[in-house]
C-alpha cells in the first residue's frame, strides 16, 4: 500500500470503535421489539456486545500498524492519538448514558455503565495499549521478545478455535465469545509485535 493509502486506512481504523458502535446501535434498533426499543436498552446491548468491542479494539491496533508503517516518525504520535480516542470514547459513553437515564438517575447511570461491561473496558484497554507503546518507545526492542511474542500470539490464535471445537464436541456448549476473544487477543498481540518491529527498523 502507498503512504497515502496507509494514512487513509489508519484514519478509518482509528474511528473503528465509533463505527462499530453506530452499526451495533442500528442493528439493535432494527431487531428489538417496539416495547424494548429504548435508548437505555440499545446502549446496554451495544456495550455488552463482544463483537462490537473486539471490532473496535482490533481497529485501533490496526490503526497503529498502518500509522507506524506509513511513516517512521508517526510512531512517536501514536500513543497520543490513542489517548485522544480513549477520552473521546469515554465522553461519548457518559453522554449517551446520561441521555438514557434522562440526566437525573445517577444510580441507574452507574448500573448501566457496570452492566455494559465493555463501556469501561474499551477506553481503559485503549489507554493501557497507549502506555505500552510509550514504554516500548523509550526502550530497545529485543529479538527474543519478538520471537516469544510471535509464539504466544500464534498459540492464542490456535487456542481460540480449538476451545470452541472442544466445547462443542464434549457437550459443554460452544462458548464462542471466549473462543473469539482468545483468537482476537492472539491477532492483536501479533499485530503489536509487527508494529514494534516496524518502529525499531524505522529508528535504526
Amino acid at each position: 500500500m502507498k503512504k497515502e493509502q496507509l494514512q487513509d486506512a489508519s484514519i478509518i481504523a482509528y474511528l473503528m470503535p465509533f463505527i462499530a458502535g453506530v452499526f451495533g446501535s442500528i442493528y439493535y434498533l432494527i431487531t428489538l421489539g417496539d416495547a424494548d426499543r429504548t435508548l437505555y436498552n440499545v446502549l446496554l446491548l451495544v456495550t455488552k456486545d463482544p463483537l462490537v468491542f473486539l471490532t473496535g479494539f482490533l481497529g485501533l491496533v490496526a490503526a497503529t500498524y498502518f500509522d507506524a508503517k506509513s511513516s517512521s516518525g508517526s510512531f512517536e504520535q501514536i500513543p497520543s492519538k490513542l489517548q485522544v480516542v480513549a477520552l473521546s470514547i469515554l465522553i461519548m459513553e457518559l453522554f449517551g448514558a446520561l441521555v438514557a437515564v434522562n440526566f437525573v438517575d445517577l444510580g441507574e447511570l452507574f448500573l448501566l455503565l457496570v452492566d455494559g461491561k465493555y463501556a469501561a473496558l474499551m477506553p481503559l484497554l485503549t489507554l493501557v495499549y497507549s502506555f505500552l507503546l510509550l514504554l516500548i518507545k523509550t526502550s530497545s526492542f529485543d529479538i527474543r521478545f519478538k520471537t516469544i511474542g510471535t509464539a504466544v500470539s500464534i498459540t492464542l490464535m490456535l487456542a481460540g478455535p480449538s476451545y470452541v471445537f472442544y466445547s462443542s464436541v464434549t457437550g459443554m456448549g460452544s462458548n464462542y465469545v471466549l473462543g473469539v476473544a482468545t483468537l482476537m487477543s492472539g491477532l492483536v498481540f501479533y499485530i503489536l509485535i509487527k508494529t514494534l518491529n516496524l518502529k525499531v527498523r524505522g529508528s535504526a
